[in-house]
């Protein structure tokens, strides 16, 4: 075993974007990533974007200062499923991939 492979640590990023800046925001997307810090490798992905007025997101905040600043992004937001379901998958996601790392 190479002194890089004794050195990697592997852990799981958690990214997620809203409708504000506030901890009070609507949720956007949800996404995870799996990576190795010493050779930067990324495994294994999870991304799921969220409906803005679905179950609890509905009652968030949201800035036009933000929605203006998503409008002006390459890749503009888009509102998709439940974000009880997406929050679920992800925790799903991390989930299994911590049970990865413990098994090595």
């Amino acid at each position: 075993m190479s002194n890089n492979q004794q050195n990697a640590r592997t852990n799981v990023m958690i990214d997620i974007e809203t409708l504000d800046t506030s901890r009070e925001a609507k949720i956007l997307s949800i996404g995870a990533v799996k990576f190795d810090t010493v050779n930067g490798i990324h495994e294994d992905r999870f991304y799921k974007e969220v409906d803005t007025e679905s179950g609890p997101n509905k009652d968030r905040k949201e800035s036009q200062d933000t929605i203006d600043w998503w409008k002006r992004q390459d890749a503009p937001y888009s509102m998709h499923p439940n974000v009880m379901l997406a929050v679920t998958r992800c925790d799903l996601f991390v989930s299994t991939q911590t049970q990865r790392l413990g098994s090595h």
